[in-house]
């Protein structure tokens, strides 16, 4: 397999399920979306994906898109509890 084929799909893997998460977030306009509950087993599927193909770059890509897509948001969320609340 190429290269230029390898990058495409560690950019694949990573770029993928944020798009579908922030599709979903924006269809649904729904709080769960965006704390885990859709992201977490997509996680594990795609990180399950990744350490099968033993990608160290796919692997580290995944996990930068988990944290956006799940930790940036309940951090806000919790924040946004904790000043209104």
């Amino acid at each position: 397999m190429s290269q230029q084929v390898k990058s495409l799909a560690v950019v694949a893997v990573a770029v993928i399920p944020a798009i579908v998460t922030a599709l979903l977030i924006a269809y649904f306009d729904d709080w769960r979306y965006r704390t885990g509950t859709f992201e977490i087993p997509v996680l594990v599927f795609v990180l399950m994906i990744a350490l099968l193909a033993k990608n160290k770059r796919a692997i580290r890509m995944v996990l930068i898109w988990f944290s956006m897509c799940v930790g940036l948001p309940a951090a806000l969320i919790l924040a946004s509890k904790l000043v209104f609340a």
